[in-house]
């Protein structure tokens, strides 16, 4: 089965095999770190193991099942940037037969989304005037809405994370 001409029958999408982002999804209560390629999920752990992918299999197991990628995240481009490589080469030079890459591959219809990573806080900066002079309006005198400094320092302020919610959409 070759896979890019698959590709060219999905829906459009902005994850291309030049684009394979990493993701985490839930199939039948499991988490799973995954990689999305079209209308696709691929199943990492699954791919280092199936494909041969020996520079990988050292990756601790949790990172593969955590319902985050903070772990995944936390083991640095030095593994990630060469393990989505190694994933898109693989992709560019085999075709799978329908049982691999039915192992592989699931419709993106099939998994639940769920947030990629756990965040505790962070903190956001107003990052135009028309931001900072609603907020202003909000909080200040309507009419002078805006602190002195704004035109001359970026003025930030400590963002929740229950504010954050994920956008994907089928």
């Amino acid at each position: 089965m070759d896979i890019l001409q698959l590709l060219k029958h999905s829906k459009a999408t902005d994850f291309s095999i030049r684009n394979l982002p990493f993701g985490i999804v839930k199939e039948n209560g499991h988490y799973t770190l995954v990689s999305r390629l079209g209308d696709y999920v691929i199943d990492v752990r699954s791919f280092i193991h199936i494909m041969g992918l020996e520079a990988f299999t050292e990756i601790p197991e949790e990172v593969f099942i955590n319902p985050f990628l903070n772990d995944f995240i936390a083991l640095g481009k030095k593994v990630t940037r060469p393990l989505r490589q190694a994933i898109q080469d693989k992709i560019l030079e085999k075709k799978f037969s329908e049982s691999i890459f039915k192992m592989l591959f699931t419709p993106i219809e099939e998994v639940e989304v769920c947030m990629p990573l756990r965040i505790g806080d962070y903190t956001d900066f107003y990052s135009s005037i028309e931001h900072a002079t609603n907020v202003g309006k909000m909080f200040r005198d309507p009419n002078n809405p805006l602190l002195p400094n704004w035109l001359h320092m970026p003025i930030g302020y400590h963002g929740r994370a229950s504010s954050i919610v994920t956008g994907y959409t089928h």
